[in-house]
Order: C-alpha cells, then sequence, then structure tokens
C-alpha cells in the first residue's frame, strides 16, 4: 500500500507500457488462419483444462518459469474473462510465432462499448474485479480486441526473450 491509495508492487520485470491496443468494432472469423497446435473449447467449469493445456504448450518451448507463469496469468484472465462476461462458452488457440508466442481467446458474447478501448488503466484502490484485461495488457507484450456481430476475440503477443 503506498500513500494515496493501492498500486501495483514495483518489480522490474513490469513496467506499464503505453503500446498501441488494437481494437475493432467489426464483424470477424471466430479465428485467423493462424498456425496452432490446437485449441480448447471451455465453460467456466473448465478454466483448470485450460491453464493445463496453456502451461503444456508453452512448457514444451523450454521457456523460463517467470515466463510460463507471466504467460499463464494474462491467458486465464482472458480466459476466465470470456466465459464470465462473454458467452459462456469460449475456444482457446496457442501458437508459436517465432520470436512470440501467440494466445488467442475467442467467445461469442460481443463487447458491450459500442466505441473506445478496453479499460486499461491500473485499477483504483481496493479492487475487487475488472482487473483482467488490464492484467492481460500490462504483462503481455502486445494486446488486441476485436469484436463485432459474430463474437469477440483478444488476442494476446508474448515476446520469448
Amino acid at each position: 500500500m503506498v500513500a494515496g491509495g493501492w498500486r501495483p508492487a514495483a518489480r522490474p520485470r513490469y513496467v506499464m507500457r503505453r503500446f498501441p491496443v488494437q481494437v475493432s468494432h467489426q464483424s470477424l472469423r471466430r479465428f485467423s488462419p493462424r498456425p496452432a497446435r490446437g485449441e480448447i473449447v471451455f465453460g467456466i467449469a473448465d478454466l483448470q483444462a485450460v491453464r493445463a493445456y496453456a502451461a503444456a504448450y508453452v512448457r514444451a518451448l523450454g521457456l523460463t518459469a517467470d515466463w510460463i507463469a507471466d504467460f499463464l496469468v494474462a491467458t486465464n484472465e482472458v480466459a476466465t474473462n470470456a466465459v464470465v462476461h462473454g458467452a459462456g462458452v469460449a475456444r482457446l488457440r496457442v501458437w508459436d510465432a517465432g520470436g512470440q508466442v501467440v494466445a488467442e481467446v475467442y467467445d461469442e458474447g460481443v463487447w458491450p462499448r459500442a466505441e473506445g478501448e478496453p479499460e486499461l488503466e491500473p485499477p483504483g484502490p481496493y479492487p475487487t474485479g475488472g482487473m483482467g484485461l488490464w492484467l492481460a495488457h500490462t504483462v503481455a507484450s502486445g494486446f488486441r480486441l476485436s469484436t463485432g456481430a459474430a463474437g469477440t476475440t483478444v488476442t494476446l503477443w508474448f515476446d520469448r526473450g
């Protein structure tokens, strides 16, 4: 706790980045045609299986324990958001894009804001919710939210280095 309210503890690897957040409110296909090892379809009761699926994929890439922990936290937050605030069922795809690992979560829900970006500012003092997308945005190297009549896709990029 700091004077004036709550702030996340400073850790050298976490810097509040101001990279462009890509938000699209157009109709979209369920997934872009990118290589993937597979996908997992899940509901709220399956979130442990989602974490296990994502963990198995990135462990096979030989990444560090800290890198894997960051990836799993961000991916889990987006997956949870999809089934809690979306259509109740979602899909996760993970793939290796060379210098980056990509996680993409799709659900048939529509982003509630007609215009503007997702709330990616730090939460206020003593938050009890509303931190999932902010956390994913903070931990990931890149973040894109696309929504339209077909549903919502959140894509996260994680630099391997």
